[in-house]
């Protein structure tokens, strides 16, 4: 546990929280858009992220390490969906820097955002018709 903890304060000073992205998630959920955060990460990351209130404007919150499964694997794809009250998958928006975890989303049917940056985040968002300022 002590390993952890000296891990976890080398960890975080290294991590940069990206507030734009921050402040488009709230402004999605001022339009009553749910955002789940769906991330392949370890205990030590999540306890960190959670402590530091980084993932308090995502619900549901799905992680590998809680479910036992990885992106790009159809099924954490899948238990997103679920936890997320089953919303129509071609009405729902998949965002990830990674290209093979958005192909393996718009596989599922799913609209798939490769992230580069907040701006051209929100330009694909309101290109997808969501109505933000």
């Amino acid at each position: 546990a002590e390993h952890q903890e000296l891990w976890v304060r080398a960890y975080l000073p290294l991590t940069r929280i990206d507030y734009d992205v921050l402040t488009l998630v709230k402004e999605l959920h001022q339009l009553d858009i749910k955002t789940p955060v769906l991330s392949n990460t370890i205990p030590p990351h999540v306890r960190a992220n959670r402590q530091r209130g980084l993932f308090d404007l995502f619900d549901p919150e799905i992680f590998s390490c809680e479910v036992g499964y990885r992106k790009p694997d159809p099924k954490i794809y899948e238990i997103a969906l679920e936890q997320s009250g089953n919303p129509p998958p071609q009405e729902t928006v998949y965002v990830d820097d990674l290209p093979k975890y958005v192909d393996a989303a718009t596989n599922l049917g799913l609209k798939g955002v490769l992230y580069q940056n907040c701006p051209q985040l929100r330009r694909e968002l309101k290109v997808l018709g969501i109505k933000l300022q």
